[in-house]
C-alpha cells in the first residue's frame, strides 16, 4: 500500500509508522491521516482520495475501511456507511 516516495510526517517505532501522522502519496492523490500501527493505518482516521474527489472519516483495521464511517462526496455531501475489509457494505441511517 505504501510507496517509496510517499511522504509521512509522524513517530516511527521500530522503523515502522507508529502513533499519530500523515501520509501522503508522491503523487500528491491521496492522503491518510490517523492513526498508524506497525507502519499499517489503524484505528479511527481520514483518507482523502483527491484524485476522485472523496473523503472518508471512520474506522480502519490492516489500512482498509472497516466499520463505520461518514463518506463525503465531491460536493461535501456526507453519508453514514459501513465498511468490511475496505469493501462498501451499506448506508446508515
Amino acid at each position: 500500500m505504501w510507496y517509496n516516495g510517499d511522504e509521512y510526517n509522524g513517530n516511527y517505532e521500530n522503523d515502522k509508522m507508529s502513533g499519530n501522522g500523515k501520509l501522503t502519496s508522491k503523487s500528491k492523490m491521496f492522503t491518510y491521516e490517523g492513526n498508524f500501527t506497525n507502519g499499517v493505518f489503524e484505528g479511527k482516521g481520514t483518507y482523502n482520495n483527491e484524485k476522485e474527489g472523496w473523503t472518508y472519516v471512520g474506522l480502519f483495521h490492516n489500512g482498509k475501511q472497516d466499520g463505520e464511517g461518514t463518506f463525503y462526496d465531491k460536493k461535501g455531501k456526507s453519508n453514514k456507511v459501513i465498511y468490511e475489509n475496505g469493501e462498501f457494505k451499506s448506508i446508515t441511517k
